[in-house]
């Protein structure tokens, strides 16, 4: 395999949302017996009155929750450019810590857009960015129908490791449907799955600053 560096940009994935979309929540509930949530609010990656098994995730919610589970992620030690739209976001500690780490990237119009429903591809992308793992998969052989290498390949690549290492999923017809919401029950399930795969001795991001760069695996 011939390792390539890539500049990540969330400016990459901008362009998939929908502006018009506006999220609706249902009223917050207790995480049940068998949801997956018990086990990940108990961690303290959700908290529980935030929860709603059935409420579509927002770009805010899932970067808080990513930013939860990085712990070994260290405050910022200075002070981190504000994006327009984020200046007085109930989340705003969480999403400034994730461009401090280069994980977050506003575009030239310096826009988060917090709260519209993050996309599959976005939150596979996103995990990939902090948690980076193990490059041990074959990407000659793509796992979902509807996942075609475009750019530089990041959503492909992060996508398919993701598959590979059953932290997510493809539906009955074989697609991941990358452009899809996602629910936060569902995100619950995906937190649980990176438990399984040992994400406590994975190692995140620690680089300062408005840019990193992270080494992935080209096709063979």
């Amino acid at each position: 395999m011939k390792k390539i560096v890539v500049l990540l940009s969330m400016s990459l994935i901008l362009n998939a949302f929908n502006p018009q979309i506006i999220l609706h929540r249902t009223k917050t509930v207790q995480a049940a017996v068998n949801d997956p949530a018990k086990d990940i609010i108990r961690r303290g990656w959700f908290a529980a009155d935030e929860y709603d098994r059935n409420a579509v995730a927002t770009r805010a919610d899932v970067v808080k929750i990513i930013m939860r589970m990085a712990t070994n992620l260290p405050d910022p030690s200075k002070k981190v450019l504000d994006f327009a739209d984020t200046t007085n976001h109930v989340d705003k500690v969480f999403i400034l810590k994730a461009r401090y780490y280069g994980v977050l990237e506003g575009g030239k119009l310096n826009r988060f857009y917090p709260d519209r429903p993050i996309t599959r591809q976005e939150l596979v992308i996103l995990l990939e960015r902090v948690f980076n793992l193990p490059d041990t998969i074959d990407f000659d052989n793509h796992i979902a129908k509807d996942i075609v290498k475009t750019g530089d390949g990041e959503s492909y690549f992060a996508i398919n490791k993701y598959l590979a290492h059953k932290i997510v999923a493809v539906d009955g017809a074989g697609n991941f449907r990358p452009n899809a919401s996602i629910t936060m029950g569902e995100i619950a399930v995906i937190a649980e799955n990176m438990v399984g795969v040992g994400i406590r001795n994975l190692v995140p991001v620690k680089y300062e600053g408005q840019e990193q760069e992270q080494k992935i695996l080209e096709p063979r």
